[in-house]
C-alpha cells in the first residue's frame, strides 16, 4: 500500500541521517521551502482583516458601477478638481474627463497654465498654485463631488529631495 511505501521510504532518510542533514537534502529544502510558503500566505491571510476585505469587494461594486453613474453625474451638476494635470497621467485623465463630459466644470490644480483651446474645453478652470503654500490655496479643494490627484515625478527631473516632497 501507499502508507507502506512511504513509511519504508522515509523511516530509512530518518534513521540513517540526522535532522539537520535531512533538512539538507533536497526533500528536506523541499518540505521547508513549502513550509515556508504556507506560513507566509497564512500570514497574509490573517493580515487582511474582514473590514478591508469588505472596503475591497465595495471598491469592485463601485467600479461595476460606475458606467451607469456618468448620467446621473451630467444630471446633478457635480463638480471636480485635478491635481497634478500637466504630467503625462494627468493630461490623459483631463481628456478622459473632458470627452465624457460628465462633470459641470472641472478645476485644473498645478503649478502652470497649459494652453487648452476648443470649446470642449469650455468646462475647464486652471488655477495656478504654490504647493509649498498649500495651505493659501485650500479653498480651491472645497465643495468638489470628486477630486483627483496626479502629482508624480522622477528622482532625474525632481532630485532626490524634490521627488520625496512629491
Amino acid at each position: 500500500s501507499l502508507v507502506c511505501r512511504l513509511t519504508q521510504w522515509s523511516v530509512p532518510m530518518l534513521v540513517n541521517q540526522s535532522p539537520v542533514e535531512y533538512l539538507m537534502s533536497p526533500a528536506g529544502v523541499t518540505i521547508f521551502a513549502g513550509l515556508v510558503a504556507f506560513l507566509a500566505i497564512l500570514i497574509v491571510w490573517l493580515e487582511v482583516s474582514p473590514i478591508e476585505r469588505q472596503e475591497e469587494e465595495e471598491i469592485c461594486n463601485m467600479a461595476e458601477a460606475a458606467p451607469g453613474k456618468e448620467e446621473e453625474f451630467r444630471s446633478t451638476n457635480q463638480t471636480a478638481f485635478v491635481v497634478g494635470y500637466t504630467g503625462e497621467t494627468g493630461r490623459a485623465l483631463v481628456e478622459e474627463l473632458v470627452n465624457r463630459n460628465i462633470f459641470q466644470k472641472v478645476i485644473l490644480i498645478g503649478r502652470r497654465e497649459l494652453n487648452y483651446e476648443g470649446e470642449k474645453y469650455d468646462k475647464l478652470e486652471q488655477k495656478v498654485v504654490d504647493y509649498e503654500k498649500l495651505d493659501d490655496h485650500s479653498d480651491l479643494f472645497r465643495r468638489h463631488s470628486v477630486g483627483f490627484c496626479c502629482l508624480g515625478t522622477t528622482r532625474g527631473k525632481a532630485g532626490v529631495e524634490g521627488f520625496k516632497r512629491v
